[in-house]
């Protein structure tokens, strides 16, 4: 089970907003309506992108590249000279990717309810909403921690793992794109070992922080 210790609430995102607008900041990853991440005073913000309105990311990181499928899109960062730790924001809003209308419903209730770890009967169905290759890795790997808690506000599917055949380690969010829940995305940070212990607060603090679109 792993640590349900929660780190201290940071300042408002707002406090920072003026990094943004430095000049010479400038604007990666803007495809086409779906993704803006800006860069200012060394701190990257992503912006417009998927759900999330504004995610200001742990300092040092990067955009990394970005590719698209027919089933899903995804968008890289990671701090130079590091290949080994990177946070990414996958979205599966296509209709290759479209949960089915019950599917979506029961999701919704889910995240609907009290954060809580996943009981049996959540965990038979809940497979189904985690995609396949989950962060686009093989799936071997053993489950630290499934459940649901806050994030920005939000009530969001939290998974924890750590796989057999590599030193990984991932820390993923779980959302849904639109109303009926049945277009997904995931955030999460991925490293090996020696990374969570020097980063993985940062970033989980970056998560507890974003903004979501739609939100007051």
């Amino acid at each position: 089970m792993a640590s349900d210790m929660r780190p201290p609430r940071p300042p408002d995102l707002d406090d920072d907003d003026d990094a943004s607008k430095e000049p010479g900041g400038t604007q990666a990853n803007a495809g086409p309506s779906k993704s803006a991440a800006l860069k200012g005073d060394k701190r990257t913000f992503i912006t417009e992108q998927g759900a999330i309105e504004k995610l200001m990311l742990p300092s040092q990181f990067v955009p990394a590249g970005e590719r698209t499928d027919e089933f899903s899109s995804c968008f890289e960062y990671q701090v130079p000279g590091n290949d080994t730790m990177k946070i990414a924001h996958w979205l599966y809003d296509n209709e290759d990717s479209k949960l089915s209308a019950d599917l979506g419903e029961r999701w919704g209730e889910l995240l609907g309810k009290e954060s809580h770890t996943l009981t049996e009967d959540e965990l038979d169905w809940i497979e189904e909403v985690i995609p396949p290759e989950v962060y686009g890795h093989n799936g071997a790997f053993d489950v630290i921690s499934i459940r649901t808690e806050e994030f920005g506000g939000r009530n969001v599917l939290v998974l924890e793992n750590r796989w057999w055949d590599a030193d990984r380690r991932a820390f993923g969010l779980f959302f849904a794109s639109d109303p009926e829940f049945r277009l997904r995305e995931s955030l999460h940070f991925e490293g090996t070992d020696k990374d969570y212990r020097t980063n993985f607060l940062s970033a989980k603090v970056s998560f507890m922080r974003m903004k979501w679109k739609g939100d007051a």
